[in-house]
């Protein structure tokens, strides 16, 4: 009960703070366009494999499906020091329609997320999450929303398992969670939700909360360099509601020859409980830069 609680005051403080963007949106004077679903986008999201997802990437999430390579210098860690993060994944629509007033939109997401010790004689393989999700979306002009079913599972390198005799953990888990979005002009995007595991080996307590928010240039520093930031916040009751803080700062590159790409060039920074496998329990901070492409 007394998780439970916790669990529901931090929803409520999420809850809270998202609904407060919503009432200043209410009361801020003229039109509000969409950040990244502009008017000219709205054609190419309906019908068999659309060109267009109507729920952006979030950046700073760690297990967001995308495509990246990362340099991450880990401190007051005893096993890894310089550790090489890569990542393949996507996240693309199905199948999209019109309806109640909204675009709706069924998808497909999936990702590895492998780091690697660059300390050892052969760049040890430390640890591989695998994810694949069904995500439903849909988007009401400016406000949109996803909810998602997913698979997760986590597998040790064999250097690394050879080199320190971990104990290991068979980690797999399925579950469920639902994120609301909401673009504030073309600069600011706050999004917030909640999700519960319905299925884990071994045994994990069941919810979490997630929110973030994410700031873009509406035009260059220099050339098609565009400022962004981000950061990303997620609680977990399997440990004890600690929050683990996800930020990135850099540049998004864009071309009009790929207006569905994004490439990043972030600084990235993370404090919190490890989002690398069997390793949850462990507390990290880490510093790094790297590319990202969403596609």
């Amino acid at each position: 009960m007394k998780d439970f609680n916790q669990f529901y005051c931090r929803t409520l403080l999420y809850s809270g703070a998202f609904s407060l963007f919503i009432i200043l949106l209410i009361f801020l004077p003229g039109k509000l366009n969409a950040r990244s679903f502009s008017e000219e986008k709205k054609e190419g999201v309906t019908g068999i494999l659309p060109g267009e997802e109507i729920f952006d990437p979030l950046m700073a999430d760690p297990r967001w499906p995308h495509s990246s390579a990362s340099l991450q210098i880990f401190q007051d860690e005893a096993r890894l020091r310089n550790v090489g993060s890569a990542n393949l994944g996507a996240s693309f629509a199905l199948l999209g329609c019109e309806h109640w007033g909204g675009k709706w939109q069924i998808g497909l997401q999936a990702g590895v997320f492998s780091i690697f010790d660059l300390d050892a004689p052969s760049d040890d393989l430390v640890n591989s999450d695998f994810r694949v999700g069904l995500p439903l979306s849909v988007r009401y002009g400016f406000f949109s929303a996803q909810a998602k079913i997913y698979h997760q599972s986590s597998h040790l390198g064999d250097e690394f398992l050879l080199r320190n005799h971990p104990e290991r953990l068979d980690l797999t888990y399925d579950g469920i969670d639902l994120l609301l979005s909401l673009d504030l002009g073309q600069v600011i995007r706050i999004y917030g939700g909640g999700g519960k595991l319905i299925r884990s080996n071994p045994d994990l307590e069941k919810y979490s909360v997630h929110g973030g928010l994410e700031l873009v240039s509406p035009g260059p520093l220099f050339a098609s360099a565009y400022p962004v930031a981000a950061l990303d916040v997620q609680s977990f009751e399997e440990t004890e509601w600690n929050e683990n803080y996800s930020a990135q700062a850099g540049f998004e590159i864009r071309s009009s020859r790929f207006a569905n790409r994004r490439l990043l060039v972030l600084f990235e920074y993370y404090k919190g409980n490890s989002p690398n496998g069997q390793f949850y329990e462990l507390n990290i901070k880490s510093y790094g830069y790297g590319i990202h492409f969403f596609f």
